[in-house]
């Protein structure tokens, strides 16, 4: 019984925590919105976008996500922060080192990168189950599965348009669920 008591103040200590950073996560959905919507101003303005600026959002949500692991003190889904980070920065490296790869062979790698963030989101929303805005934080890892399974399985007919897309739309996506998860939390906050 003890052991129970000390896992719910726990958590509470933690809810409180990240109460009182609502406003790092409204500021971290608004990066991540940006990018997203410079990402699909790129593919719709460019006919063959430079996947190399694909690359600089990926690395700019790699590190977003980390600071977001670190400024946040005890975010439960700590691991879950820092292996989206991992993740990001591991498909940026790729864009960056291999720019002019087949485009089918990174819109694979893309569909798994987008696969494993899917989970892991997945998994980090159910983590934060108690806490408000949790379920968006599960739509987004729901949002990521489908991406992947769109680009596995060969729709649309790819190319180096879709990477850019898909990135783009699994950065607007993780701003919208930040944005209303700190709206969330900052309601929260104000009626504590």
């Amino acid at each position: 019984m003890a052991f129970r008591r000390t896992a719910m103040e726990s958590r509470e200590l933690w809810q409180a925590e990240v109460k009182k950073r609502w406003g790092w996560i409204m500021g971290l959905g608004g990066l991540f919105l940006a990018m997203g919507l410079v990402g699909l101003a790129m593919v719709f303005a460019v006919a063959a976008p430079n996947l190399s600026a694909f690359g600089v959002l990926l690395l700019g949500g790699s590190i977003a996500h980390a600071l977001q692991t670190f400024r946040v003190y005890g975010w439960r889904n700590m691991a879950v922060q820092v292996a989206i980070a991992l993740v990001y920065l591991g498909m940026a490296a790729l864009i960056f080192m291999a720019p002019a790869a087949a485009p089918i062979s990174l819109v694979r790698i893309l569909a798994t990168v987008l696969l494993v963030i899917g989970i892991l989101r997945i998994v980090g929303g159910l983590d934060a189950k108690p806490m408000p805005g949790w379920k968006w934080l599960l739509g987004t890892g729901s949002i990521d599965i489908l991406l992947a399974a769109m680009l596995l399985t060969g729709w649309p007919i790819s190319g180096l348009w879709v990477i850019g897309l898909v990135i783009s739309i699994d950065l607007l996506v993780s701003g919208i669920a930040y944005v209303i998860l700190a709206v969330k939390l900052g309601r929260g906050a104000m009626h504590a």
